[in-house]
């Protein structure tokens, strides 16, 4: 049997001291990685004492690399291993149990709440990530700093906020992300397709020369959303 690990994903604001919180956990064996983190960051803000954004965004990047398919156990064990600023991640426990199992029970010892689960497909932010880590990989190391979340583009009519784009004194390239893999979310689905659209149309009248790109996760199966979109 292989044997399953776990490590606790934990806010340390003041490494010096060793106070922390727990904010999520991440189980694995092999290639299979499953988490769960808190949705709440209100005790780590008052913990802390300090804004938290950077934390969700931290969070928000692992979740996606998971999602992704991008992280095995290689990677988990090399986060353990490297990372020591306020994010920290707790040495590996084994267990016999499969990490989806080994998860749901110690789960309820590590976090107290409502917390994400693990899912068995990739949504938006898996995209999005996978465009990132796309773009950045293609990239000298010294020209990664460009590719950035959140760019805002100029419209004719609006001004529009992309997932991933590259600025090097002005925007160079934009792209926005979409997965069709999530279940029972077609009107959701068309919505995001009818607003990548009309971003795409709009900063074209403008800046027909501005490379974009949607990253699009397909379906599992047929879908008469994703032939048309």
């Amino acid at each position: 049997m292989v044997a399953s690990y776990y490590t606790v994903v934990q806010y340390v604001p003041r490494p010096v001291a060793g106070e922390r919180v727990n904010l999520g956990l991440i189980a694995y064996a092999g290639d299979k990685v499953v988490y769960a983190f808190r949705d709440d960051f209100n005790r780590a803000r008052v913990f802390g004492a300090e804004d938290v954004t950077y934390l969700k965004e931290v969070v928000e990047e692992l979740k996606g690399a998971i999602d992704a398919g991008e992280a095995d156990a290689g990677v988990v064990e090399r986060l353990v291993h490297e990372w020591n600023g306020s994010v920290q991640f707790t040495a590996p426990r084994a267990s016999l149990r499969d990490p989806e199992e080994l998860l749901g029970e110690i789960q309820p010892l590590f976090l107290v709440g409502w917390v994400s689960r693990p899912r068995n497909y990739r949504d938006r932010r898996a995209a999005v990530t996978l465009a990132l880590r796309t773009l950045r990989g293609v990239l000298s190391e010294e020209s990664r700093s460009v590719v950035k979340r959140g760019v805002s583009v100029v419209g004719e009519f609006d001004e529009h906020k992309f997932d991933v784009g590259a600025v090097n004194g002005r925007v160079v390239f934009a792209a926005q992300g979409i997965s069709f893999e999530m279940p029972e979310r077609k009107v959701e689905l068309i919505r995001e397709i009818d607003a990548t659209a009309w971003m795409i149309d709009d900063v074209r009248r403008v800046q027909p020369e501005l490379s974009i790109s949607v990253i699009a996760l397909p379906p599992r199966g047929k879908s008469s959303t994703y032939d048309k979109a």
